[in-house]
Protein backbone atom coordinates (compact mmCIF):
# COMPACT_ATOMS: atom_id res chain seq x y z
CA UNK A 1 0.00 0.00 0.00
CA UNK A 2 1.20 3.42 -0.93
CA UNK A 3 -0.19 6.35 1.68
CA UNK A 4 0.53 10.05 0.40
CA UNK A 5 0.15 12.76 3.08
CA UNK A 6 0.29 15.93 3.14
CA UNK A 7 1.81 18.40 6.03
CA UNK A 8 2.64 22.34 6.54
CA UNK A 9 5.62 20.50 9.19
CA UNK A 10 8.02 19.69 6.61
CA UNK A 11 10.12 21.59 3.97
CA UNK A 12 10.90 18.45 1.24
CA UNK A 13 9.42 15.13 0.50
CA UNK A 14 10.07 12.24 3.14
CA UNK A 15 9.72 8.76 2.21
CA UNK A 16 9.16 5.52 4.60
CA UNK A 17 9.06 1.89 3.73
CA UNK A 18 7.98 -0.84 5.80
CA UNK A 19 8.95 -4.37 5.39
CA UNK A 20 7.00 -5.12 8.11
CA UNK A 21 2.89 -3.57 6.88
CA UNK A 22 4.44 -3.73 3.28
CA UNK A 23 3.69 -0.46 3.16
CA UNK A 24 5.44 3.21 1.95
CA UNK A 25 4.73 6.29 3.50
CA UNK A 26 5.20 9.67 1.23
CA UNK A 27 4.64 12.80 3.14
CA UNK A 28 5.05 15.94 0.85
CA UNK A 29 4.95 19.29 1.92
CA UNK A 30 1.92 21.40 1.85
CA UNK A 31 1.78 25.30 2.96
CA UNK A 32 -0.36 27.63 3.85
CA UNK A 33 -0.54 29.10 0.13
CA UNK A 34 -1.42 25.95 -1.40
CA UNK A 35 -3.95 25.05 1.29
CA UNK A 36 -5.55 28.42 0.15
CA UNK A 37 -5.17 27.47 -3.31
CA UNK A 38 -6.81 24.28 -2.77
CA UNK A 39 -9.41 25.82 -1.14
CA UNK A 40 -10.88 27.79 -3.66
CA UNK A 41 -10.85 24.67 -6.23
CA UNK A 42 -13.94 23.39 -7.71
CA UNK A 43 -14.71 19.89 -7.31
CA UNK A 44 -13.22 18.40 -10.38
CA UNK A 45 -9.91 20.62 -9.92
CA UNK A 46 -10.02 18.77 -6.10
CA UNK A 47 -9.73 15.64 -8.20
CA UNK A 48 -6.96 16.67 -10.52
CA UNK A 49 -5.06 17.73 -7.56
CA UNK A 50 -5.49 14.79 -5.38
CA UNK A 51 -4.06 12.41 -8.73
CA UNK A 52 -1.23 14.63 -8.86
CA UNK A 53 -0.83 14.53 -5.56
CA UNK A 54 -0.32 10.53 -5.17
CA UNK A 55 1.07 10.45 -8.55
CA UNK A 56 3.90 12.70 -7.30
CA UNK A 57 3.86 9.94 -4.64
CA UNK A 58 4.42 7.46 -6.84
CA UNK A 59 7.87 8.72 -8.25
CA UNK A 60 8.84 9.25 -4.93
CA UNK A 61 7.90 5.92 -3.54
CA UNK A 62 9.68 4.40 -6.89
CA UNK A 63 13.05 5.80 -4.99
CA UNK A 64 12.79 2.77 -2.66
CA UNK A 65 10.57 0.36 -4.52
CA UNK A 66 9.71 -0.28 -7.88
CA UNK A 67 5.83 0.55 -7.98
CA UNK A 68 5.83 0.70 -11.58
CA UNK A 69 4.12 4.29 -11.25
CA UNK A 70 3.58 4.47 -15.25
CA UNK A 71 1.60 1.76 -14.55
CA UNK A 72 -0.38 3.47 -11.57
CA UNK A 73 -0.91 6.43 -13.50
CA UNK A 74 -2.45 4.74 -16.64
CA UNK A 75 -5.34 3.76 -13.90
CA UNK A 76 -5.58 7.62 -12.76
CA UNK A 77 -6.07 8.09 -16.67
CA UNK A 78 -8.96 5.79 -17.01
CA UNK A 79 -10.78 7.05 -13.69
CA UNK A 80 -10.32 10.85 -15.68
CA UNK A 81 -11.94 9.27 -18.60
CA UNK A 82 -14.92 7.58 -16.75
CA UNK A 83 -16.05 10.72 -15.27
CA UNK A 84 -13.88 10.35 -12.11
CA UNK A 85 -16.49 7.08 -10.96
CA UNK A 86 -15.00 3.83 -9.73
CA UNK A 87 -17.57 1.45 -11.49
CA UNK A 88 -16.99 -2.56 -11.31
CA UNK A 89 -19.01 -5.82 -11.63
CA UNK A 90 -20.06 -7.44 -8.34
CA UNK A 91 -21.97 -10.26 -9.54
CA UNK A 92 -23.64 -11.72 -12.41
CA UNK A 93 -25.86 -14.68 -12.62
CA UNK A 94 -27.82 -16.71 -15.34
CA UNK A 95 -31.15 -18.22 -13.94
CA UNK A 96 -32.03 -20.78 -16.68
CA UNK A 97 -35.40 -21.43 -14.47
CA UNK A 98 -36.66 -17.59 -15.03
CA UNK A 99 -34.79 -17.20 -18.36
CA UNK A 100 -32.81 -14.41 -17.22
CA UNK A 101 -29.24 -13.02 -16.37
CA UNK A 102 -29.00 -10.34 -13.46
CA UNK A 103 -26.13 -8.13 -13.38
CA UNK A 104 -25.01 -6.45 -10.28
CA UNK A 105 -22.83 -3.39 -10.89
CA UNK A 106 -21.25 -1.08 -8.16
CA UNK A 107 -21.24 2.82 -8.40
CA UNK A 108 -19.24 4.84 -6.18
CA UNK A 109 -18.11 8.52 -5.98
CA UNK A 110 -17.05 11.14 -4.02
CA UNK A 111 -20.70 11.58 -3.39
CA UNK A 112 -22.28 8.11 -3.29
CA UNK A 113 -22.26 4.64 -3.29
CA UNK A 114 -24.91 2.77 -5.95
CA UNK A 115 -25.49 -0.69 -6.21
CA UNK A 116 -27.36 -1.42 -9.86
CA UNK A 117 -29.50 -4.35 -10.68
CA UNK A 118 -29.56 -5.00 -14.37
CA UNK A 119 -31.64 -8.00 -15.59
CA UNK A 120 -31.44 -9.39 -19.32
CA UNK A 121 -32.98 -12.20 -20.95
CA UNK A 122 -30.78 -14.88 -22.16
CA UNK A 123 -30.03 -13.54 -25.58
CA UNK A 124 -28.78 -10.07 -23.48
CA UNK A 125 -31.86 -7.77 -24.32
CA UNK A 126 -32.59 -5.57 -21.29
CA UNK A 127 -35.47 -5.98 -19.52
CA UNK A 128 -34.69 -3.92 -16.45
CA UNK A 129 -32.49 -1.95 -14.95
CA UNK A 130 -32.29 0.10 -11.71
CA UNK A 131 -30.36 1.23 -8.65
CA UNK A 132 -31.30 -1.19 -5.25
CA UNK A 133 -29.04 0.42 -3.21
CA UNK A 134 -27.86 4.10 -2.37
CA UNK A 135 -25.85 5.08 0.35
CA UNK A 136 -23.01 7.57 1.18
CA UNK A 137 -19.38 7.04 -0.61
CA UNK A 138 -18.04 5.15 2.57
CA UNK A 139 -17.00 1.91 3.29
CA UNK A 140 -19.08 1.25 6.68
CA UNK A 141 -22.49 2.61 4.66
CA UNK A 142 -22.06 -0.22 1.30
CA UNK A 143 -20.37 -2.89 3.58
Amino acid sequence: MIYVLLSAKIIKPTIKLSECFKTIEITIPFDEAEQSRYIAMDIEERYEFYLAMLEKGYYLANIVCDVKPEILIGLHEKFRQGGYRNEWLFKKKRIKEYGINVVLDCVFTSFEFKLMLTVLDLKKNPIAKGCIYHTYPDYTFFY
